[in-house]
């Protein structure tokens, strides 16, 4: 083997195991957070965990682009095809700038065109990855100007809506050298590291993530001027979905979640070594109807599958004695488990993994630091999901 490539490979291992550690306690952080934020609290201490809670973001925000430059190098990157609300998206991202731009004392503008249909199918992740890059590029490199974000219909067909992103600001610009470069890693003009921070692969990764949607993406700007990013990207209409598409996940994501499950009372194995998980997953599923039992490693849960029955299993991949996948695995080969759904809980989004976790006998995933919605929705569609197969 090349010696290059060996030490790519080693790089790669070694910021994959970086981000592993990193998000693992930054599920803790921003998990208490939000459960805080959701409590009665004077201003001023709203104030600091809305600060922290932004200081936390900010940190899972480059440890993202970290792996999410791995991931590209290495091809593998995993697409969700999933409902999702664009415009709702896009507002989302838009508000989580407000307090960066009016540090910079800038304007931020949203435009949302209405003829954008209401559910669409795409990826979640991906689009908010894309738009917070280059909205974040924006609001960084724009003092005392104005930030613009639109989106805006380009066409509907039968089976799919094409749609326009746009970015545009009245910053600092860049030269035609530095537009040439723009969508290269660790490239950054001179004073931008120095001045602004970051690691130069925001707009990398965001050309990527658009590639792998099947768009397009384009910049202008002018010195002094500023800087127009354009997206374009295709997404499919709900229930258009062709066969080949038809993933695990994507079924799981695309699931409809009767309102009877809410009231429930299934009963969840749960298995991890972090006892702040432990009392993290307790909080967030605490006002529903769901039985918890917990364990702190495979060969525990192995243990009381003997004499109990679960509806579903929620499993930690890294786990001392027996992990994740070795649990899953020996669960699987006992008939009377064979059918009980199981979700990883994991802080590892490799393609390569994603794939040895549905391999090793799991239903789905969720990737660290989770939020309350997400954990919940994840659960309640892979239980529906559990119902409806075995209905068949």
């Amino acid at each position: 083997m090349n010696e290059g490539k060996i030490l790519s490979k080693q790089q790669a291992l070694f910021i994959a195991s970086i981000g592993h550690d990193l998000r693992s306690p930054l599920n803790g952080i921003l998990g208490t957070n939000e459960l805080l934020l959701s409590t009665v609290l004077t201003s001023e201490q709203r104030e600091y965990l809305k600060m922290q809670k932004r200081s936390s973001e900010m940190m899972l925000y480059y440890v993202e682009n970290l792996l999410n430059y791995i991931k590209i190098e290495r091809g593998q990157f995993l697409i969700e095809k999933a409902p999702i609300d664009l415009a709702s998206i896009l507002t989302s991202v838009f508000d989580s700038f407000f307090f960066q731009a009016k540090a910079n004392n800038n304007h931020l503008h949203l435009l949302i065109d209405p003829q954008i249909p209401k559910t669409l199918i795409g990826d979640k992740v991906k689009i908010t990855q894309i738009v917070s890059n280059i909205l974040g590029n924006a609001v960084k490199f724009t003092s005392d100007g104005d930030v613009n974000l639109s989106l805006s219909l380009i066409r509907h067909t039968k089976k799919k809506v094409y749609v326009k992103i746009e970015v545009a600001d009245t910053g600092k610009g860049m030269t035609v050298d530095e537009v040439k470069d723009v969508f290269e890693p660790f490239v950054q003009g001179e004073d931008s590291a120095k001045n602004y921070g970051g690691f130069g692969l925001g707009l990398y990764t965001a050309k990527a993530l658009v590639t792998k949607l099947h768009g397009k993406i384009e910049v202008t700007s002018q010195p002094s001027k500023g800087t127009t990013f354009l997206v374009e990207l295709p997404f499919a209409i709900p229930g258009e979905l062709e066969a080949h598409e038809e993933s695990l996940q994507t079924l799981i994501a695309n699931e409809l979640i009767p309102d009877e499950i809410y009231q429930c009372p299934y009963k969840i194995l749960y298995a991890d070594d972090s006892i702040d998980n432990h009392l993290l997953i307790r909080a967030f599923l605490k006002d529903t109807p769901l039985l918890i039992d917990s364990v702190y490693d495979g060969k525990q849960a192995l243990e009381s599958l003997k004499n109990n029955t679960y509806d579903l299993l929620l499993f930690d991949i890294q786990m001392p004695e027996m992990n994740g996948v070795e649990a899953i695995r020996a669960i699987r080969e006992d008939c009377k488990h064979v059918k009980t759904p199981a979700i990883a809980f994991t802080a590892n989004s490799f393609k390569e993994q994603i794939q040895e976790y549905y391999a090793a006998g799991f239903t789905s995933y969720i990737c660290k630091p989770v939020k309350r919605q997400s954990l919940k929705s994840v659960i309640y569609r892979t239980l529906s999901y559990a119902e409806n197969m075995r209905d068949k």
